[in-house]
C-alpha cells in the first residue's frame, strides 16, 4: 500500500527493490490492477503514469481483456499517462488504456533518450491548472448537441501549465454565441464565459486554416476509431472524402494523389484506403505498430494547418512501400 515519503521508507524501498532479479516476464494486467486498487481518493484527479518497453508476456496478455480489467480496477477521477518504450511494445493497447481513463501516450524510439519526456511530463502533472474540463455552446435556446458536431478532442484532458487548449469542430447556423468553460482550479469549481459569434461562410472562407486544422485533426480521429474499434464504411468513406478534399494525405490514402491512377471508380477508391487500413492498423507491435499510432496522435493533437507529420509520415510509407504520405500541393 502506499507509505509516507519518510527517510526509513524510502531506504526499505530501495532495499527491496536492490534484492529484485529480472524473471524475463511482463505482467501488465498485474502491474496495472495492482496500482489502480491502490487509489482510494476518489474526489480530485489521480494520475497513473505507466511505463513500459515490453508486451504482455505473464498472467492476462490479451488486450481486450487488460483493458476491461484496467477499467474494472479504476475508480473514477484516474487519469493514465503511458509510456511506450521501443518497438516491442502494443502500442494500440497503450493508446486504448490512455483514451479510457484521460490520459496520454508518449512513444519514445530505442534511439531516444527517455529522461526529456519523462521529466516533461513530470513537470506538466505537478503543475494542473485545470481539471475536470467541459465546454459547451449555447446560441438562442439552442445547446450544444444540435451547434456543434465533430468536436475534437471529443472528452476534454486535465490542463497543465504551458499548455494550450485547442478545440476544433463544426457548427451549424451563424450567429452569436455564449461559450462556457467549466472546470476545477485549486479545489475550487470554477466557469469562464466568452460572448462569441460563429461566422457566416463568407466570414469563414477569410479564415480557411480552420477548416484544414479541423481537417486534420478529423482524418487523426477517424484513423483512432477504426484502429480502436473495428472497420467502419462510413469513416473509411469520410477519410478518404476529406483527404481529396482538403489535400492532406496519410499513408492509407497517398495512392489519392498518384496523377498515374484513375479515381473514377469509387469502390476500387474505397477498397484500396480499406485493404491499406486493414493491413496497416493490424500492427500492433513493432516499428510499424509504433510509428502509425505516432502519427495519429500527431494528426489528432495538430496546432497548426500546416503541421503535417512529415516523419512519421514517411515512415510508415516506407513500412507500407508507398509514396509519400505528405500534403498532395506540396506544402
Amino acid at each position: 500500500e502506499l507509505e509516507a515519503g519518510t527517510a526509513d521508507a524510502k531506504k526499505a524501498a530501495l532495499d527491496y527493490v536492490a534484492g529484485m532479479f529480472p524473471g524475463g516476464g511482463t505482467n501488465i494486467n498485474g502491474a496495472l490492477t495492482e496500482a489502480l486498487a491502490q487509489l482510494k481518493d476518489e474526489s480530485r484527479p489521480t494520475y497513473v503514469l505507466f511505463m513500459t518497453d515490453g508486451l504482455p508476456t505473464v498472467g492476462e496478455v490479451s488486450e481486450p481483456a487488460i483493458t476491461k480489467n484496467a477499467e474494472k480496477a479504476a475508480r473514477r477521477n484516474v487519469r493514465m499517462f503511458n509510456f511506450g518504450v521501443g518497438h516491442d511494445v502494443n502500442s494500440r493497447l497503450l493508446d486504448r488504456l490512455a483514451k479510457n481513463h484521460r490520459g496520454r501516450t508518449t512513444y519514445v524510439k530505442p534511439n531516444e533518450n527517455i529522461e526529456q519526456p519523462v521529466t516533461t511530463m513530470f513537470q506538466q502533472i505537478s503543475m494542473p491548472a485545470m481539471t475536470d474540463i467541459r465546454m459547451t455552446f449555447e446560441s438562442n435556446g439552442k445547446a450544444s448537441g444540435s451547434l456543434v458536431n465533430r468536436q475534437i478532442p471529443e472528452t476534454l484532458s486535465d490542463l497543465f501549465f504551458g499548455e494550450q487548449l485547442i478545440i476544433t469542430g463544426r457548427y451549424r447556423d451563424a450567429g452569436d454565441v455564449r461559450v462556457t468553460l467549466e472546470g476545477t482550479v485549486n479545489d475550487q469549481a470554477r466557469r469562464l464565459i466568452q460572448e462569441a459569434k460563429f461566422g457566416n461562410a463568407e466570414e469563414t472562407r477569410r479564415n480557411a486554416f480552420v477548416a484544414q486544422l479541423w481537417a486534420t485533426r478529423r482524418i487523426g480521429q477517424i484513423i483512432d476509431e477504426l484502429d480502436l474499434n473495428g472497420q467502419n464504411k462510413e469513416l473509411v468513406d469520410e477519410l478518404v472524402a476529406l483527404s481529396l478534399k482538403y489535400g492532406i494525405m496519410t499513408p492509407y490514402t497517398s495512392f489519392l494523389a498518384d496523377e498515374t491512377r484513375s479515381l473514377q471508380d469509387g469502390r476500387l477508391t474505397m477498397d484500396e484506403a480499406t485493404n491499406r487500413l486493414s493491413s496497416g492498423l493490424e500492427m500492433a507491435s513493432g516499428a510499424g505498430g509504433f510509428a502509425q499510432r505516432e502519427f495519429k496522435q500527431t494528426l489528432k493533437n495538430a496546432e497548426r494547418a500546416s503541421s503535417t507529420p512529415q516523419r512519421a509520415s514517411d515512415e510508415l510509407s516506407n513500412l507500407f512501400g508507398s509514396s509519400s504520405g505528405g500534403r498532395s500541393d506540396g506544402s
